[in-house]
């Protein structure tokens, strides 16, 4: 007689049979990736794309447009613009002012609100900032300013002139916001020297657009870094070198115009946009009559306006400069080099407790001297500064 598995008298299994549906077991895999990254790699995964985006440069990217509607009111609006009959198909947005770069970088801060395949450099502050704004990214904006005032205070001088020519050439001369704030102020406290103006970074439309925000009311209250004479023959030079298309090389003089009369107007056309913001009312009076009068560059008027104002403020100290006095350390005592460390483009100046007082001879005085050009001097061989123009 045989006997069914389910009967009672059957003597049970010596092993359990196992389930039809096992549970889940521990995986000896990595662990599963976060959100975050999931979310970046749909940035490379054509099944998901159902939008294209053509950049200025050509260059066609995609994305999923549920994600981009979603994460800003610019694409939402865009995207799902009632005018348009093609809202459900595959659709094709363009962008004439908007790089493949900064779009790259635009579509991973959407995705994932980070940047960490696509970082932002010194090379594209400018243009990512642009679309920051384009799409009302307002976290992205600060993180970017933050950025870029780390990379000023890292980078060399001619970092914010760099920067400050392209901020314009992407914005324009009406700009107001903060990069254009914080590039200003940085570029108006680098000494402008004539000598360099032919072959610095600093384009004449960065130089306008400084001039402007930084002149009468605009600078009261900024620091800054050059004459006003010196200033203008910067302001000068780099003109001519733009209309000689050359180095200004051994004619590096500013006043030198010994041009055929056709240059000579070229000259001055290209430099009138930039004369109302050159202020000849804090400018010695002597270099107006010996300097700049003789060029007849400037318009009657302000030369007019700058004798008036001389003459009512001459019992009272003439200061040369716009904005307030800014000054920076300069270390020429090789003997502490090791021990004094000027850092943040000289701006800051730090020192170890083992750098022992500096002394200069028989002198009399020690210590750091505030020099005409406006650097902070530690050397034996200083030449006093005219005091009445610092305060």
């Amino acid at each position: 007689m045989t006997t069914s598995p389910n009967s009672s008298n059957s003597p049970p299994p010596s092993n359990p049979p196992a389930p039809s549906n096992p549970s889940p077991q521990p995986s000896t895999k990595s662990s599963p990736k976060s959100l975050e990254n999931d979310l970046r790699q749909l940035l490379y995964d054509d099944r998901f794309f159902d939008i294209s985006l053509k950049c200025s440069d050509g260059e066609i990217l995609r994305a999923c447009k549920n994600i981009l509607a979603t994460r800003t009111e610019v694409f939402n609006e865009l995207i799902f613009d009632k005018s348009k009959k093609n809202v459900n198909q595959h659709q094709q947005l363009e962008f004439n002012n908007i790089n493949s770069v900064a779009m790259k970088l635009i579509l991973e801060y959407l995705y994932t609100s980070k940047n960490e395949k696509e970082t932002l450099n010194v090379n594209n502050i400018i243009e990512v900032y642009y679309s920051a704004i384009y799409f009302k990214l307002d976290d992205l904006q600060d993180d970017i300013i933050e950025f870029t005032k780390k990379e000023l205070r890292d980078g060399d001088e001619e970092l914010g002139k760099k920067l400050l020519s392209e901020f314009i050439e992407k914005f324009s001369l009406q700009a107001n916001n903060k990069m254009g704030t914080i590039l200003v102020d940085w570029v108006a406290k680098m000494q402008l020297f004539p000598d360099n103006a032919d072959n610095d970074s600093l384009s004449l439309m960065g130089l306008q657009y400084l001039l402007n925000k930084t002149y009468g009311v605009n600078g009261v209250n900024k620091p800054f870094a050059t004459y006003e004479i010196t200033l203008f023959e910067y302001t000068l030079i780099k003109t001519k070198q733009i209309i000689l298309e050359e180095e200004i090389g051994s004619k590096k003089d500013p006043y030198y115009m010994n041009y055929d009369s056709d240059v000579i107007e070229r000259i001055k056309e290209r430099l009138n946009p930039l004369l109302e913001y050159i202020d000849l009312c804090i400018i010695d009076p002597d270099d107006v009559v010996g300097k700049l009068e003789p060029l007849k560059i400037f318009p009657q008027e302000m030369i007019t306006k700058a004798y008036r104002h001389q003459i009512k403020i001459k019992h009272e100290t003439l200061q040369p400069m716009r904005g307030h006095l800014i000054f920076k350390w300069k270390n020429f005592d090789k003997e502490s080099e090791s021990k004094l460390c000027v850092i943040n483009n000289g701006f800051t100046v730090e020192a170890n407790s083992e750098l022992k007082p500096y002394k200069s001879g028989d002198k009399g005085f020690h210590g750091w001297a505030l020099g005409s050009d406006g650097y902070v001097y530690n050397k034996k061989g200083w030449q006093k500064n005219n005091a009445s123009y610092w305060y």
